[in-house]
């Protein structure tokens, strides 16, 4: 019986000689899939937790001023395209092409690397969204400093009938006046001369304006077919967006625009004339020309 014991205790430890300790390996950790060439928007909301943002205040505040501007300007990894610069320490600062790129950790320069050209055209788009989402938060806090009542109705109109390119609340306050009982929004006080100056022409423009608005609150592809027919295609005087935000179907592939949901069931009884209006509607529109 020992030597059976002797011969037992033999195989174990030669075994273990041989193959060592069997742990298990650790799983590599996967990392989220990116793409240089496409580049998501980066998140405005929800906020970091006031003690992160002051984690990646503080990162960034240890670049130098030039480098600090710089990466607050692209805000986000050139390779983790979700990943806040500052999020997990200090940015990394590399040079592509004679650019200034900046990475969240050091990790990421080899894949920065890997193709230069979409790194770049990647920091340019960050860029770009990280000014809109800027653009966008100084807006929406502007606008906060109004009451209920005419946050709702700035937010129909949208746009100064004075200065027309510009969004009200893109720079400051929306100033509130009133012109032949209609109340009317500037983006500034500078403007209330030229608006209370015509007003015809004020009310004429902040229409245009709401208009504006409801177009764009529609997808870009179908904000572009319904820019291109203009106007209702049951009620041809009626203007897109005239009404709020177009009701859309869809009538042998080609997307039709309304004024109303309320329009679309009357389309759908004759789809040979809703198609031969839209085509006419089409045409007419392109022969007016943009006004700025």
């Amino acid at each position: 019986m020992r030597t059976v014991h002797r011969w037992l205790l033999l195989a174990l430890f030669g075994s273990l000689l041989v193959n060592g300790c069997a742990r298990p390996k650790p799983r590599p950790v996967a990392r989220p899939a990116t793409s240089a060439a496409v580049v998501q928007k980066p998140p405005v909301a929800p906020e970091p937790e006031p003690n992160e943002e002051a984690m990646i205040q503080g990162n960034l505040a240890k670049l130098s001023k030039e480098d600090r501007d710089l990466a607050s300007s692209q805000r986000f990894c050139a390779v983790e395209h979700e990943s806040r610069l500052g999020s997990h320490g200090v940015p990394v600062k590399i040079m592509v092409k004679n650019q200034p790129v900046f990475l969240c950790c050091a990790p990421c320069e080899k894949a920065a690397r890997k193709d230069e050209e979409k790194t770049l055209a990647a920091v340019a788009e960050l860029k770009e969204n990280t000014a809109d989402a800027l653009r966008e938060e100084g807006i929406q806090a502007n606008l906060a400093k109004l009451s209920k009542e005419d946050r709702e109705a700035v937010g129909e109109q949208g746009f100064c009938p004075v200065e027309r390119t510009h969004r009200l609340g893109e720079v400051g306050p929306p100033v509130k006046i009133k012109l032949k009982d209609q109340v009317v929004y500037l983006c500034c006080e500078d403007c209330r001369d030229d608006a209370e100056k015509n007003p015809d022409k004020t009310l004429a423009a902040k229409e245009e304006a709401e208009i504006k608005t409801a177009i764009l609150k529609l997808p870009p592809d179908d904000r572009k077919a319904a820019e291109a027919q203009r106007w209702c295609a049951l009620s041809p005087d009626a203007r897109l967006g005239s009404m709020g935000m177009p009701g859309k179907t869809v009538i042998k592939g080609q997307p039709v625009f309304v004024c109303c949901d309320g329009c679309i069931k009357a389309l759908l009884k004759e789809p040979e004339k809703t198609l031969a209006t839209v085509e006419e509607l089409k045409r007419k529109a392109a022969k007016i020309k943009p006004k700025d």
